[in-house]
């Protein structure tokens, strides 16, 4: 006698649907006697597998290939830094980190230079605001991918070896966003140390230029 605990998956035995019936036979298969039997605590449950718990700890555990992916988990982004290159030189290497994400690309691999995709080459410079020193004394220029830089007159924005009109033209253009004569970094007069903007102290500064005025002091003048 006694209470006993018994379980089973009905699956064991038929195939489960709404139809499935559980019924209870009393019995005493020896010498006939009074039987007594009692039902307690019955219970249908269905089971479900959730997710491994232990395939989003931050920890490289179980069968895991990276952190949290691979083995039992969801399968990694990539394994290998190869498996995570664009073939792009310029924007730096990739790599495969530790939780099996390619990351963004890497450190620039041309710094302080211009980078050429086709070459896969640093250079000094391709275009002559890459050489830009930020002197207004000096006119920065690009050739054959090199920086070079000669003295320069105080207001001549236009390179052309004298201040007239066409660089007040040119620094009023500048403070308009049009740079299609003069490029922005010839205009920035104001201050003597180029501060990356055009306004009405690199406007003042070119009257200035044009009436012979050198407030920046530079060598060529004027």
């Amino acid at each position: 006698g006694g209470w006993f605990r018994h379980e089973f998956f009905v699956s064991e035995f038929v195939t489960p649907t709404a139809n499935v019936q559980m019924r209870f036979v009393a019995a005493d298969n020896g010498g006939g006697s009074v039987v007594e039997a009692a039902v307690d605590d019955f219970l249908v449950q269905t089971v479900e597998c959730m997710a491994n718990d232990l395939c989003s700890d931050g920890i490289l555990n179980q069968d895991e290939q990276r952190i949290d992916c691979g083995g039992v988990c969801v399968a990694c982004d990539c394994l290998a830094d190869a498996t995570c290159i664009d073939t792009v030189f310029c924007d730096g290497s990739e790599s495969c980190d530790a939780f099996g994400h390619c990351t963004a690309a890497g450190a620039d691999p041309c710094p302080g230079q211009a980078c050429v995709e086709g070459s896969l080459t640093c250079v000094d410079c391709l275009v002559d605001d890459d050489c830009d020193d930020g002197d207004v004394c000096t006119s920065d220029t690009c050739t054959a991918q090199t920086c070079s830089s000669v003295a320069a007159i105080y207001g001549d924005v236009n390179r052309d070896g004298g201040v007239d009109i066409f660089d007040i033209l040119c620094v009023l253009d500048g403070f308009a966003g049009v740079f299609t004569t003069c490029s922005m970094v010839t205009v920035d007069l104001a201050p003597c140390v180029a501060d990356g903007a055009i306004d009405i102290f690199d406007i003042l500064a070119v009257l200035d230029a044009f009436a012979g005025v050198n407030t920046c002091n530079c060598p060529a003048g004027p």
